[in-house]
């Protein structure tokens, strides 16, 4: 499974989420990305922490990571926790989502979830807005509201979030929290296919045939 955290860290540093932080210190981001590219994930550890001590978001989101996975220090859950609640607190989209996530998968907790997950939201991180969709459509720690659970699909699906385009492509062939509409349908399922959702590309055959 190490090849999994690695790839999951190697996306952070991909995305730029720590690199703002060392913006006036370009050597030091240097020497942290050499560092990974080594494999030498205590010296990564080392490196971010300071920074992450200091309250940046993105690098207190990456030590929680590195908690997590063991990498480059021991492994803890409770501190990974700690770090993942700094960064979300601090303003990390990221960490927020994480949050929301893991108040679902650890406690059935969907209010808590739907804190975290507006929290990211509002700051326009796509898996985020569709997991707001989806607590809207069913009802799950908000109040059911489909016309909010639309505005928070289609907001995914815009950035390309292939399962928002799906979820929008349904919104409009059943008319539910906008008006019916089978153009507007066949538009999201066709870029959900295009996004290897394979039940988008089944609705936008089905249309194309007569059919609903």
């Amino acid at each position: 499974m190490k090849w999994l955290k690695i790839t999951s860290l190697g996306m952070i540093f991909a995305l730029g989420y720590v690199q703002q932080a060392y913006a006036d210190n370009e050597a030091q981001f240097l020497q942290i990305e050499e560092a990974m590219e080594r494999g030498d994930y205590a010296k990564v550890f080392r490196l971010l922490k300071p920074i992450a001590d200091q309250g940046d978001p993105s690098s207190l989101f990456l030590v929680g990571t590195m908690y997590e996975t063991g990498m480059g220090v021991t492994q803890s859950n409770k501190k990974a926790n700690e770090y993942y609640e700094k960064a979300a607190n601090s303003g990390s989209s990221v960490a927020q989502f994480h949050m929301g996530k893991q108040a679902v998968e650890n406690n059935m907790d969907f209010t808590t979830a739907a804190k975290w997950y507006r929290k990211s939201a509002e700051q326009d991180y796509a898996p985020a807005q569709y997991q707001m969709g989806i607590l809207y459509s069913f009802g799950w720690g908000v109040t059911q509201d489909y016309k909010q659970a639309f505005k928070w699909l289609k907001e995914a699906a815009i950035q390309n979030y292939p399962h928002a385009q799906y979820q929008v492509g349904v919104a409009y062939t059943v008319g539910q929290g906008v008006k019916e509409d089978g153009r507007q349908a066949l538009y999201w399922f066709d870029k959900a296919c295009a996004n290897n959702i394979q039940d988008a590309c089944k609705a936008s055959n089905l249309i194309r045939n007569g059919s609903k």
